[in-house]
Formats: C-alpha cells, structure tokens, sequence
C-alpha cells in the first residue's frame, strides 16, 4: 500500500512539472520585464517659449536604458543646436544612486502646441511632453526699444543693371552681451557674391539707446535682368544671461540663452541692357583706368632687339570675369618699306581687390615686339567701351594710335664728288674754230692741270685708305673663336650659356653685345636661329628650346669668312671700281 502511495505522488509530481511549468516560467519573465523598464522623464526649462528662441529639453533615467535614443524625430519640428550626454552616480544612507542624461538645445520651426513625442532608447521609451511656443517679434526693433538686439540690412542702388556691383550692407545691433554668434550665408540664385573686407565693429545711437553695431558688407552682381529677391539674413546668438560673480567664480562659464534673429527680405529690380547699346562685350562699372608702358624708346627702335608692350586695365565695381582682352594685335603688323613688326604676348595677368566698399579688378598684358627691318610701323588704337553706372551713360577708355619707329641697318649709298667729263672736254676742244682756239687753249689747259689735279687727289686718297685699312686690319684681326662652348651648350640645350656664347663671338668679330645685332651680322638661317634663342630667353613662360637649330646654322656661318667693315666695304664698293 505504500509504495503505491508512493508511486501515485511521483506521478503527480511528473503531472505538474509537464503541464504548468512553462507558465510559470513565463510568468517569471514578465515578471522580469516589468520589474527592470525603465522610467525615462523629459522636461523643458522653460515652457512656454518665444519661438526663435533657444530652450532645453533634458532626458533623464536612473538607470542606463535598454539602448542609445534616436533624436532624430524631432527635428521636424525643432532645430537641434547641439546635445550632450552625462552621467553621475551618488551614495546616499549607503544606498547608491545613478542618473543618466541627455541634454538636447532646441530652437523650434513654428510657433503653437507641439508635441514632443516618446523617443525610443532601444526597448525603453521616453514619456511624451506638451510644449506651446509663442509667436515672438523678433524682426525689427519695436518703436519702445523692447528688442535688445535687431538686424538692418540694405541694398544699394535699388535699381542697378545687369552684372553691375550691388553693394548689400548687413548690421547687427546689440545692446546684449553676445558670447558668440552664427551668420547664415547669402545665396540668392543667379548671382555672383563676394564678401569686402573685414568686419566693422562701432557705437550708434538709435532711438535714444547706445547699441554696439557689428557691420558687414558684400558685392553682389546680378547676372539677369528682373526682380532679384534676397532672402533673410539668420544670426542665431548666444547672450549671456548672468555673470561670473552671481556664478560663484571666474572660472565658472556663464549661462546663456540662444536667439535667433532674423532679417527682412530684400528685393532688387534689375535693369536690362538698354536697346540702343551696341558693344562687343559689356562692361559696367564705377570708373575705369586705360594705360600703356613701354621698356625702352618707341622712337629708337632696332631691328632684331624686343620691346615690352605692357597695357593695364584697372576697373572699379567689377569682376575679373568681365574684363576684356586688350591686346588685339595680329601676329605679324608690315610696315610701308616692307618690313615686318611680330609680336608675342604673354598670359594676362588677373587680380581681384576687395576694399571696404567695393572691387577692383585688375587685368595685366605684357607683349614682346620684334621689328625685322627698319622702318615706320603704327599700331591701332584700343578703345574699351564701359558703361557708368554713376551716370547711367556709356563711355570709352581710349589709348590713341602708337607709332614705332625703327632706325639701323639701312643701306645708305654715299655721293661722290662729280669728276670732270674730260673726253666731253677734248670733244669740245676739237670742235673749236681757228679763231677760237688761241683764246680758248688757256682754258683747255687749266681743264687738263684741274683734271689731272682731280686724279692725283684720287690716286693719292685711295693709296692712303688701303694703308690705314691695311694696319687696322693687321691690328685688329680678330683671333680665332673658340666653338666649343657654344657646341657644348646647344647639345645641352642650354639657352643662357647659349647666349653666352654668342655675346663672346660677336664681341670678338664686331664689338657687339646683344643677340638682336649679332643675328644681322649672320646669314638669314643663323639670323632666324639667334632671334628664336632671343625670344625664348625673353619669354616669361617655360621654355623647351632645342639647340640643335643653331648648332647647324652656327656650323655653316662658320664657313664664311667674318671681317668687322664687312658692311663698310659693301657700302664703298663703287669707290673700287673708279
């Protein structure tokens, strides 16, 4: 009887633990649940708020939640300027208590009852907050003087022309401690911005208060004509709302409330291009500055030797994307006797200025000029149309017609003195009559002693030339040049030692010491190699000269014989032959 007892409990036993214990293990676990969420509270410190102007919204929990929240629900209603989280963990009575935060800086996008709603740390959640935002004034300063801190801006001329400088002014007056302070940008659509100089900071009065005005100012350039609205301008500061003293040290930071103000819109009626302007290009601006500068004398020019052509165009109240190309020169610019003016510009120069009330564009061309031959050689003149935007007219910056006049290396054919015709004399001798002749044969024999008079001269002149030439040649005969310099420097293509060179040479054959007149020394191929060396020492950009070219040509020169009155001698060849 007893073992059945027994058995019958065993099996009892069985009976329970099959059918209720995984309810009471569920049971256990809600159990759990429950007991372990956590409470996560939310409270504003300050309710209700004047909308653009900054609150706090502090998540707190005793314990550390389930996960990390997930703010991003918010922000269709606020702004989040920044967050923190912290920590700490106090003993009180023995017992240790934990406080977990979150501290979220709002500033909210509309004004009336907004909800903040539960925000989900993980599987925990925060309770749902009720917030109301008032509608503030914070655009202008009231007539009472209420508003401690306001924004001005302005814009002038409130009827400018397309492309024209429009200059935007933006102050911000404070009568508030301001510990920093955030600016949104200016982004109107088809416009070009630029910002002048740095900002000014000064003292005003206004409506009988003394406010501290902070001023900024930009360049604006409307690049189409109509109605060209700029949105408002955003500041969102962060005033002091005590001092160190009432916080218990210097080393404590003061508390501050965050504000935002905001700017009126300004809107601008931009002129179109007026029907009756007929210019290549377009170019408005306050004043403009036109001027040229020569490197050396334009009235004394040699052939074969640059001269640097600078112009300058200076222009107030544009930018350097409007300026236009000065130097409208063709390659190659003939002269009346046949001779040809090349010239080679360089890259332009392009600066921008900003001052405190405008910019200034700048643009630099800097051209090599290279007359082949002597001669007269005139340049157009250049002439820059621009529109006034003080006057509302249109005006031209002019630089007249230039004239170069190149001189040297002209053949000049020296005049002889006339001889006597002496076989016209004996025709004339032979034809007088009987009569004549006895009064006439003293004057046929004062013909003959002039004539022979004439010839002695000659004779004697020309005897005493060819002996002075004859010395000078011997003392002054050059010595043979040494090419191997000039060898090695083509081969190595290395241009100044090249020039080096050269100079050496013509100082040696003809006492010259520049590139320009020892190339017309030289036949036209060796010419041709001289002055490309010539122009490329001259550029300002990076050269890749090769001196293979003047290596060939220097060999072949080299073959014909070098003399110093080479050019004397072809200017009196006619005299050799009397």
């Amino acid at each position: 009887m007893l073992n059945a007892s027994i058995f019958n409990l065993i099996n009892l036993i069985n009976l329970i633990k099959d059918c209720y214990l995984p309810i009471l293990i569920l049971l256990l676990l809600l159990a759990s649940n429950a007991v372990t969420a956590i409470e996560i509270r939310v409270q504003a410190d300050r309710n209700p708020v004047n909308l653009n102007e900054s609150f706090r919204l502090v998540f707190s929990a005793t314990e550390s939640p389930d996960g990390d929240p997930d703010f991003r629900i918010l922000e269709q209603d606020f702004e989040i300027l920044n967050q923190s989280q912290s920590s700490n963990v106090s003993m009180i009575n023995g017992s240790y208590t934990k406080n977990v935060q979150w501290t979220l800086k709002v500033i909210a996008r509309r004004s009336g009852e907004i909800i903040i709603p539960a925000i989900a740390f993980g599987n925990d959640a925060s309770n749902a907050v009720k917030i109301h935002i008032n509608k503030g004034n914070v655009q202008t300063p009231t007539s009472d003087n209420s508003e401690d801190i306001f924004i001005e801006v302005s814009a002038t001329p409130e009827n400018p022309i397309v492309q024209s400088q429009i200059i935007y002014t933006l102050r911000i007056y404070s009568r508030s401690n301001i510990s920093r302070g955030n600016l949104t940008d200016l982004n109107p659509a088809d416009v070009l911005i630029e910002r002048l100089g740095e900002d000014k900071t000064f003292n005003t009065q206004h409506n009988g208060q003394t406010y501290n005005v902070t001023e900024r100012k930009y360049a604006i350039f409307p690049q189409k004509s109509g109605l060209l609205t700029i949105d408002p301008v955003i500041l969102t500061a962060e005033i002091v709302t005590g001092n160190r003293r009432q916080l218990g040290g210097f080393f404590n930071r003061p508390s501050t409330r965050t504000k935002r103000i905001v700017s009126e819109p300004v809107i601008i009626d931009v002129q179109a291009i007026p029907e009756n302007i007929n210019v290549q290009y377009w170019l408005p601006a306050e004043h403009v500055y036109l001027e040229q500068k020569w490197s050396g004398d334009i009235d004394n020019m040699q052939p074969g030797e640059p001269i640097t052509r600078t112009l300058t165009l200076m222009v107030k109240g544009t930018t350097i994307g409007l300026l236009p190309k000065l130097n409208t020169l063709e390659q190659t610019i003939r002269s009346q006797s046949g001779g040809e003016l090349k010239n080679y510009p360089d890259q332009p120069l392009l600066k921008e200025k900003q001052t405190s009330n405008s910019i200034i564009a700048f643009r630099e061309e800097k051209t090599a000029i290279i007359p082949s031959k002597a001669g007269v050689y005139q340049l157009p003149a250049i002439e820059i149309p621009w529109w006034n935007t003080q006057t509302r007219q249109l005006e031209f910056a002019r630089i007249p017609a230039t004239t170069l006049t190149t001189s040297g290396n002209i053949s000049v054919q020296e005049s002889l003195p006339s001889l006597p015709n002496l076989a016209i004399a004996e025709t004339n001798i032979e034809a007088l009559s009987p009569e004549t002749t006895t009064q006439n044969r003293l004057w046929f024999w004062l013909s003959i002693i002039f004539g022979l008079g004439w010839i002695a001269t000659l004779v004697f002149w020309y005897a005493s030339r060819n002996k002075t030439e004859t010395n000078k040649t011997n003392q002054t005969q050059p010595k043979k040049f040494d090419a191997t310099p000039l060898k090695l420097a083509c081969r190595n293509n290395d241009q100044d030692a090249a020039k080096g060179a050269l100079l050496q040479w013509g100082q040696q054959h003809w006492q010259l010491s520049s590139l320009g007149k020892i190339a017309h020394q030289c036949d036209e191929q060796l010419q041709q190699a001289i002055l490309e060396l010539n122009k490329s020492l001259y550029s300002q950009q990076a050269s890749d000269w090769q001196g293979e070219k003047l290596l060939s040509a220097f060999n072949n020169q080299s073959q014909i014989p070098v003399n110093d009155n080479s050019d004397r001698q072809q200017i009196l060849q006619p005299l050799y032959k009397v």
